[in-house]
């Protein structure tokens, strides 16, 4: 009688524990249609534009020297894209949806001479797993994948850069132009708009 007892006692637990899972999952499907509802009436999650405001360019450099990248390479990307001899530099990114496709504009400049171009590097972006994002950007027979990490405080956005793809590059001029990467990821954004 005690074995019997026992094993009634053993189905009892399984068949709860069963149940149990079977509930749990059911709330993780709830919330989890709940989140993607929510995100969906979100439109584009980084919708909006974000600024940097006016930093030093000192962190776009430590930023790169921190990720491996040798000063006489950032020194050279700073001269060849006009940056020079540049102190401060601002970034602006303004993420929006066109035709059903979400797009982003990204535009570093030195504010200090002037206000922010009217041109910049855009292309579409797809939003990845685990806080993940890659924009493309589409120069004629040029197509550059930049590849960042992502997340978002309340009004402040936090981008890293993990790394550019080029297939049309040399590994030589890939590596010079990924410094490109840090000037969207050595300061955070605040959204303005």
């Amino acid at each position: 009688m005690r074995l019997y007892r026992a094993l009634l006692l053993l189905v009892a637990i399984a068949a709860l524990a069963t149940a149990m899972d079977t509930s749990a999952g059911a709330r993780l499907a709830v919330r989890s249609a709940g989140a993607q509802a929510s995100a969906a009436r979100a439109g584009v999650p980084l919708a909006g534009t974000w600024d940097s405001g006016p930093f030093p360019i000192a962190r776009v450099r430590a930023a790169a020297l921190a990720a491996g990248y040798p000063a006489a390479l950032i020194t050279r990307f700073f001269r060849e894209v006009g940056f020079g001899s540049a102190k401060t530099v601002e970034f602006n990114a303004h993420f929006y949806r066109q035709d059903g496709h979400a797009l982003v504009r990204r535009t570093g400049w030195d504010p200090t001479k002037g206000s922010m171009p009217s041109d910049g590097d855009w292309g579409p972006y797809q939003l990845l797993p685990h806080g993940r994002m890659v924009i493309t950007t589409s120069d004629p027979g040029n197509t550059i994948r930049d590849f960042y990490t992502y997340r978002v405080h309340g009004s402040t956005l936090v981008v890293h850069a993990i790394r550019e793809e080029n297939p049309s590059f040399t590994l030589t001029k890939l590596r010079l132009d990924s410094v490109h990467l840090f000037f969207f990821s050595a300061s955070p954004l605040k959204k303005i708009s």
